[in-house]
């Protein structure tokens, strides 16, 4: 049964079932906070003890989960060419680079029709748009948003997916780079990605690795959880399940996209959970944060990705059939 609660001070919340069986038993995990942003309000983290699917039970409704996303945000990038170090710059482009071979490389279609969601600031889709493609974007944040429409001149939508009402079979390639968990209903979002895609069409995803050396390390640290603003966590296993019922056949899963950045986020928020002394944890984020740092661990999260311990995976499926929504 889901309803909603507003508590003197704090957010309005909502209590969900599962979003992927529509199961209501689950296990309790732990309550949590946000550790990254201080953010008001706790949180309930379950395990569905029917699919498996992890997610918030108690969670911020979408009209006050806003708050939980400030400017400082790091996702909400300005344009790489604006990046005043130039390793930086070089890295950033190396990763726009990568997606973009990996949608090219799954794709039958090149050039073709590409919905980023959750497109942020549309670097990605302005490079696309440069190699060739007809580009749309989908983003909840308005100022982000307005930042890809004014600086890079793309076609993007605010709001919710489901809410942009675009036509069936539009796209050759829907892409969701570390979007999915912050969907409200990820079963829903992959329903509508199966409408929108040719038959044939390929989805591209990235999202937290449950197998990573990262959630290993830090635990409720892990930067895979960002309570409250990833509201799910997907085991590979409970990810190809929501694929085929969406009518999506796997292609491939792999390691990549992470490294330094994923660990070094679970980092931050471990020093803002246990180190105690303010000036010491902000020695530990300032040298974390230091340009030129993470050159120095590339090799070894390399392997960590060669051996699937990476903190990012990979996952790009094909639409096989039209999804059956039961």
């Amino acid at each position: 049964m889901q309803g909603s609660v507003v508590k003197e001070n704090q957010p309005e919340t909502q209590e969900v079932v599962c979003s992927s069986c529509g199961a209501g038993d689950a296990e309790l995990m732990w309550i949590a906070r946000d550790i990254a942003f201080g953010g008001p309000g706790e949180f309930l983290v379950v395990r569905c003890r029917h699919c498996g699917l992890i997610y918030l039970r108690v969670r911020p409704t979408p009209q006050s989960m806003v708050r939980y996303y400030p400017p400082e945000y790091s996702p909400y990038r300005p344009a790489i060419q604006d990046e005043s170090f130039f390793l930086m710059r070089w890295m950033r482009r190396r990763k726009v680079q990568k997606r973009r071979q990996i949608v090219e490389r799954a794709s039958d279609c090149v050039p073709g029709r590409i919905l980023d969601v959750g497109c942020s600031t549309g670097i990605f889709l302005d490079a696309m748009r440069r190699s060739g493609w007809e580009t749309y974007g989908v983003e909840i944040n308005t100022t982000a948003a307005q930042y890809a429409r004014q600086r890079f001149g793309l076609k993007v939508f605010v709001g919710q997916l489901t809410d942009a009402h675009l036509p069936s079979d539009s796209f050759d390639v829907m892409t969701f780079w570390d979007v999915l968990e912050h969907t409200f209903d990820p079963l829903e979002s992959l329903h509508e990605a199966n409408r929108l895609l040719i038959k044939g069409g390929v989805i591209g995803i990235t999202l937290p690795n449950w197998d990573s050396l990262d959630r290993m390390i830090f635990g409720h640290e892990w930067i895979g959880y960002d309570v409250p603003r990833h509201l799910h966590v997907f085991t590979p296993l409970v990810l190809q399940k929501l694929l085929e019922r969406t009518g999506f056949c796997l292609t491939g899963a792999w390691c990549d996209l992470g490294g330094y950045f994923t660990f070094a986020a679970s980092a931050r928020l471990w020093a803002n959970v246990h180190v105690r002394m303010s000036w010491l944890r902000q020695a530990i984020v300032k040298a974390i944060g230091l340009h030129g740092v993470r050159f120095l661990f590339e090799p070894f999260f390399y392997l960590c990705d060669r051996l699937g311990r990476g903190g990012t995976l990979v996952v790009v499926a094909r639409k096989v059939e039209a999804s059956r929504r039961t």
